[in-house]
């Protein structure tokens, strides 16, 4: 077997292994990740018929999971308009582009700038629920990160957010960050006051949606 052969099967095995795995996306499971995915597409997210911007995208499952529930006649008449996906991770990135390589306005990347962009829909699914040792003030830099997604939205913005819980380990309430959240509700009112919050289809996290009202 030539060097060249061993080489490609590695590359195949790593890649598997970052599209076969939900942790990769943040997720504890498949039934978790899936769950989060069944939230944005009841809310009328899907980058089929609409443009999509996720940030934190992993390795862009979200893609091909929306289409796995469309219908033969809803995908023979539907296009992505735009998906733009975004981690900061270059090995998740690349194994994404790779496999999405072949669909048509479908964009990965490592680097972006919302500066006049616009996108229908922005989601940031479990992005926002792991701590930032390196950050003197994790909150506020929570509450930039969403008032920028939601500033370059059109319709909404969704993310996740983490309940509080009191059976963590020490070390593990270090990692995560899971704000009280009535405090984290009127944060979130400097950024608008149309808020819906979901948080009947998990223990540990509930979904945010920012509306916004089209013009």
């Amino acid at each position: 077997m030539t060097e060249d052969v061993v080489m490609e099967k590695q590359d195949v095995n790593e890649l598997k292994a970052i599209m076969e795995n939900p942790n990769i996306n943040g997720f504890v499971s498949y039934q978790e990740q899936y769950m989060i995915f069944d939230t944005l597409l009841s809310s009328g997210i899907n980058p089929f018929g609409s443009s999509v911007f996720h940030y934190g995208c992993g390795n862009g499952e979200f893609v091909r999971y929306a289409f796995s529930k469309l219908t033969n006649e809803q995908r023979a008449k539907t296009d992505i308009v735009n998906f733009l996906g975004y981690d900061e991770r270059q090995e998740v990135i690349t194994a994404a582009k790779t496999i999405y390589e072949n669909i048509n306005n479908v964009v990965f990347t490592t680097e972006f700038n919302l500066e006049n962009e616009s996108y229908d829909w922005v989601i940031a699914p479990h992005y926002f629920i792991y701590n930032n040792p390196d950050s003197e003030n994790y909150e506020q830099d929570v509450l930039d990160s969403i008032k920028s997604l939601y500033d370059v939205c059109k319709y909404g913005t969704l993310f996740t957010m983490l309940k509080e819980t009191s059976n963590l380990s020490e070390d593990e309430k270090e990692s995560v960050y899971s704000p009280n959240r009535v405090d984290f509700y009127k944060s979130l009112l400097s950024i608008t006051d149309n808020i819906t919050i979901v948080d009947n289809y998990s223990d540990t996290e509930y979904t945010v949606f920012l509306h916004k009202i089209a013009n």
